[in-house]
């Protein structure tokens, strides 16, 4: 039924908890998973070289590895298939379009992030995720 689970996490509890979710449906049906973080675009209307814009791409970037490298080392003893991956982009839009690009059977997401004012103001990621996404999305509590 699953061959390819994405999981996108943000180190926040709630995405810990979609891991551990998704890794035991990854196990019992064979399937592949990917763990996946998605690091919004640094954006400011002032010039980038005043507020070290690509230095906090970097260091962002170098977060979203380390979270995704963490989660696939906790899971290495599991006989699985795990990739981790980090990619820029506002991060509903980006697993929307992995899962339709790559033909993910399954999109396994965290209840809430890091950041629930916005979720509060704009929707949540799991919310615009779960109407968006071209396959079945299991939202974590």
């Amino acid at each position: 039924m699953y061959k390819k689970i994405m999981i996108p996490v943000d180190g926040s509890e709630p995405s810990d908890r979609a891991v551990q979710h998704g890794v035991v449906l990854a196990e019992k049906f064979g399937a592949r998973v990917l763990i996946m973080n998605v690091i919004q675009p640094v954006s400011f209307q002032v010039p980038e070289s005043f507020l070290y814009a690509d230095q906090l791409m970097e260091q962002l970037t170098a977060q979203g590895v380390d979270i995704v490298e963490g989660y696939k080392k906790k899971f290495q003893e599991a006989d699985l298939d795990i990739q981790a991956e980090t990619l820029v982009g506002l991060a509903a839009d980006v697993i929307c379009e992995k899962a339709e690009a790559e033909h993910f059977d399954l999109v396994v997401i965290g209840s809430r992030g890091l950041s629930p004012g916005i979720g509060f103001l704009l929707g949540s990621v799991s919310g615009r995720v779960s109407r968006r996404c071209p396959c079945p999305v299991l939202i974590v509590r």
